[in-house]
């Protein structure tokens, strides 16, 4: 299993949201590296993972009263 698959396993949520600790569904982190990877396209990281991460957090706007 490649370093990237684990990482993969470890930092996603059965929902799909990124783990602020590894294997702890009750944890939550924004990917600010997600940002990084998408604005230079060096497609370290799947396009699926940042979908799954967006799907999770639909619009933060609505909620916040932002």
């Amino acid at each position: 299993m490649s370093l990237y698959s684990q990482w993969k396993t470890a930092a996603l949520a059965s929902d799909q949201h990124l783990l602020a600790e590894y294997n702890m569904d009750n944890t939550w982190t924004l990917g600010y590296n997600l940002f990084a990877d998408v604005w230079l396209r060096t497609n370290v990281v799947e396009s699926s993972v940042c979908i799954h991460v967006d799907t999770f957090y639909p619009a933060p706007h609505l909620f916040s009263g932002i």
